[in-house]
């Protein structure tokens, strides 16, 4: 339907209930129902009626670019085939000459056309979801796929049965249909970045040899292989940066850990905070990972949240928490896990039993036994069912009371459940947990809850994140801008912005954000931001190089490049090297032409001379974004060579006179 499209794709602007009710409002002016109207139609009321509402919580300049969005993207849908049975896409339902279309075939006579039509379209919901399923199979795991599974069960049962299909429940369907592809897309685009971070890691560690980095390396081909595929390998991602730490930690212990006058390697402290920097980012990762596992889990409990936020904060002082602490709190996390699904199961099953003493022909006992069905799914999938459970809780003694005025109490206790969930995806709202509380408490005692009070606050909410992720897209344009005019620079600082950038360019494409998208397009954004202010300090040394060659420029751009001391002998003029060829020994440049990159290499030609086989006598590759350095061992030095790609670096080393 055209409309929950439209919905869909304004939903970060304005809650989907009161976008609904605004739709249904002016579809009702038109004595027409919102799956009838026209795209013409539509197309109106979202320029007009939804126009003005946006206008409310954010500026005019924005709701009117989102609305020329959503009418490009609805008459894109209306003129494209179906997307590939095999493409991972939100199936959007038909439309109703489709329907009436596929209704009139079977029974063309005119008395019969309704019920088939229904029929037809309940037919092609649950059709859309189970194929949703098939195209997330690979994400079983997914609290979103588990609840898209239980919900289809239920569905299909309702189908199977000849019963009409629950408008919320297809409406939810729906929904998870939209924040799965979106999941899927902010996964692609994380992963994308861990791939990038894992071949600059792969660069560093790369001569070292052995089985490591050879199993290191086919994870990676892996990785990349489903990346081009639209596919997600957490698992081989995991394998592969526990892997990277091991192979960083080794090279960089061994590089200034040497052994002297026959004592024991012993580590500068530069070296050892970088190895501790290595572990410290690795353990937050980690630690990102796992609250995003058991998010569902501590939102009922409070402890094991607090320890979490209390791991969160010493990490971020600087603090390492150690391999002891991550196996406890995951093992904690898991036991607690195990309780939860142990005590919801009890108090489902204690809820079956007082939904089978009421009448089940009465449409709020049904709606609950349907709640109760969903719920019974997801514990069977290992997943929480906190909100079914809880509005069965606050259901049923409104219907064991037997009010007349029953139906109208659920209805008010499962908007309040969508305005506690929207609220969930959003930033912290200052003060809004004591409102919804406040209200749950009111509706348990029959009293009125002013709910539409509390969708403001949301919507207000959602303008205001509207606006910031207008503003993240603003900086991120920026940020790529300035990147352009250092690009062409060498160094560690220019390659990670480069990979940053291409992360921030992946995060422009993406539409809506989940509360763990935004985070993570923030965090990249802020990296990306600091190695910005390095980028233009390292820019200023290479200008004033150009302006005045001479010792003192071409010591400052070593600085730069992270080399404290000066060469401890001037370049030695010996019979030239053809161009791109390099000699190496005792950290000097025996010939070759001046080159301030060949300088850092002679210091670390030097350290890798030193170093025990077979790490002292491998092949070392870098690659920068001039081209490639090929690094390769001879006469207690090295030979390098320099080369757009690793090819024409390995065929310039043939050009060495012997």
């Amino acid at each position: 339907m055209p409309y929950r499209q439209a919905v869909a794709q304004l939903g970060d602007l304005i809650s989907a209930r009161a976008l609904e009710r605004l739709i249904e409002s002016a579809a009702q002016d038109r004595s027409m129902r919102p799956e009838e109207l026209s795209s013409t139609q539509l197309a109106d009321i979202l320029k007009r009626d939804v126009f003005r509402r946006l206008q409310l919580t954010v500026p005019a300049s924005l709701a009117k670019r989102r609305i020329e969005e959503v009418l490009a993207n609805l008459k894109l849908s209306a003129a494209v085939s179906p997307a590939p049975s095999n493409a991972v896409t939100r199936i959007e339902p038909p439309s109703q000459s489709q329907l009436d279309g596929a209704a009139q075939a079977p029974e063309p006579q005119q008395s019969g056309a309704q019920p088939n039509a229904a029929q037809a379209q309940n037919q092609l919901h649950v059709a859309s979801l189970e194929e949703s399923l098939k195209a997330y199979s690979l994400y079983f795991d997914w609290p979103e796929v588990k609840r898209l599974r239980a919900l289809s069960a239920v569905l299909r049962g309702e189908l199977d049965a000849g019963k009409p299909l629950p408008d919320k429940l297809v409406a939810e369907g729906l929904d998870l249909q939209e924040a799965l592809s979106r999941r899927l897309a902010e996964a692609l685009v994380r992963q994308e970045s861990d791939l990038a971070e894992l071949r600059a890691g792969f660069g560093r560690v790369e001569g070292v040899g052995g089985p490591k980095v050879r199993r290191l390396s086919g994870l990676l081909q892996s990785i990349e292989d489903a990346q081009k595929t639209g596919a997600l390998l957490p698992s081989e991602v995991e394998r592969a940066r526990n892997l990277t730490l091991d192979l960083r930690k080794l090279v960089a212990s061994s590089v200034v850990g040497l052994p002297t006058g026959g004592a024991a390697p012993q580590a500068s402290d530069d070296v050892v905070q970088q190895v501790r920097e290595l572990d410290r980012a690795h353990e937050v990762r980690a630690l990102s990972d796992l609250s995003r596992e058991f998010a569902p889990l501590m939102r009922v409990e409070e402890g094991l949240n607090l320890e979490i936020q209390a791991a969160k904060e010493r990490l971020d002082s600087g603090h390492l928490l150690g391999e002891e602490r991550f196996v406890r709190l995951r093992s904690d996390l898991e036991a607690a896990q195990l309780a939860q699904l142990a005590q919801q199961q009890t108090e489902l099953s204690d809820f079956e039993t007082r939904l089978s003493q009421l009448d089940s022909a009465l449409r709020p006992a049904e709606q609950a036994q349907l709640g109760a069905a969903v719920a019974r799914g997801l514990l069977s999938s290992g997943s929480l069912a906190t909100d079914e459970l809880r509005l069965l809780s606050r259901s049923l003694p409104l219907l064991e009371s037997g009010d007349a005025s029953a139906e109208d109490a659920l209805e008010n206790q499962r908007e309040l459940l969508e305005i506690e969930q929207a609220a969930r995806d959003l930033p912290v709202i200052e003060g809004l947990q004591g409102d919804l509380s406040q209200a749950a408490q009111a509706l348990e005692r029959g009293e009125m809850a002013d709910l539409s009070a509390l969708w403001a606050v949301i919507d207000q909410r959602k303008g205001v994140a509207a606006q910031e992720r207008e503003a993240l897209d603003l900086r991120t344009r920026q940020v790529l801008d300035e990147y352009g005019r250092y690009r062409h620079l060498a160094g560690d600082t220019i390659s990670h912005l480069g990979r940053l950038a291409d992360t921030l360019r992946s995060h422009l494409k993406l539409g809506k954000l989940s509360a763990d998208g935004r985070a993570h397009y923030m965090q990249v954004l802020g990296d990306a931001e600091a190695l910005l202010s390095e980028a233009r300090a390292e820019f200023q040394v290479a200008r004033d190089l150009t302006a005045q060659f001479g010792e003192e420029a071409l010591t400052g751009l070593l600085d730069a490049l992270g080399l404290d001391e000066e060469p401890e002998q001037e370049l030695v003029t010996l019979p030239p090297l053809p161009q791109g060829l390099w000699e190496l020994r005792g950290g000097t440049v025996m010939r070759g032409a001046p080159d301030p990159q060949a300088w850092s290499l002679a210091r670390l030609s030097a350290q890798l001379a030193e170093l025990p086989l077979p790490i002292g006598d491998a092949e070392v590759r870098l690659d920068t974004p001039q081209g490639v350095w090929l690094l390769l061992p001879h006469l207690g030095g090295h030979r390098a060579a320099q080369g757009a790609d690793i090819e024409e670096a390995r065929a310039r080393m043939s050009d060495f006179p012997e």
